[in-house]
């Protein structure tokens, strides 16, 4: 038997739509086709023809390799009339998707955090004008309607890790904000629309947004195939 393509794919997806948006809700035939449309959908997403865009200006950026998908740069302002927003996103068949994905990473030392990214966008003034500028562009970008935050550091290492600096002196006597504050903040972040998963390692940050891609994709076929 030969391999089916996206494209085969693609047009039994819109055949089996086409019959059941033909039936009422209430037949039943309706949710067999309903299961049959499911399981052709989760085969196109494997297939579906996916390019991802970094910002240029991303520090240790996800690699083509890791991320198992084509990587380009984020086009500029020029190119799109929008500001750049996040520092990925990506296209499926050549439509932008609504996810923005802001990547928060660590650095660190024998198994200890030295730096977390999350922490500094947060509750360092200059990071935190920049970072709330760009939820602001992302609130403005009509393209957009998800903003996930994913953590290369788990939830209890951001509630306990301590800068190594306070301002421009070493912070010998471990000092950060507080436990509260950190909950609070990560609280208001979601009632505005940023959503923050903690995914505790880089590579399983990867895996999460490999996935998240290939979610969106899922929930969002209809809009993708134009149905």
């Amino acid at each position: 038997m030969a391999t089916k393509t996206v494209e085969d794919y693609e047009t039994t997806i819109r055949e089996l739509h086409s019959k059941k948006h033909a039936l009422p809700d209430y037949h039943p035939e309706y949710q067999k086709l309903d299961e049959q449309i499911g399981r052709q959908v989760n085969k196109w997403a494997d297939l579906a023809d996916i390019c991802v865009f970094a910002a240029n200006n991303e520090q240790t950026p996800i690699t083509e390799k890791e991320l198992g998908l084509p990587i380009r740069p984020m086009l500029k302002k020029k190119e799109t009339s929008f500001n750049q927003t996040g520092d990925y996103h990506f296209t499926v068949n050549g439509k932008l998707a609504s996810l923005v994905m802001e990547r928060k990473g660590t650095t660190r030392q024998n198994g200890f955090m030295k730096s977390c990214d999350l922490y500094s966008s947060l509750f360092n003034r200059d990071n935190r004008d920049r970072f709330r500028n760009e939820l602001s562009r992302f609130k403005c970008d009509e393209r957009f309607d998800i903003f996930i935050v994913i953590c290369e550091c788990s939830y209890g290492e951001f509630l306990s890790f301590t800068p190594l600096f306070n301002g421009r002196t070493r912070n010998t006597n471990h000092i950060g904000a507080s436990k509260a504050s950190r909950v609070g903040t990560l609280c208001s972040l979601e009632l505005d629309g940023c959503h923050v998963i903690f995914a505790g390692t880089r590579m399983m940050a990867i895996e999460l947004y490999r996935s998240l891609i290939r979610q969106w994709c899922i929930k969002n076929y209809e809009r993708i195939l134009r149905l």
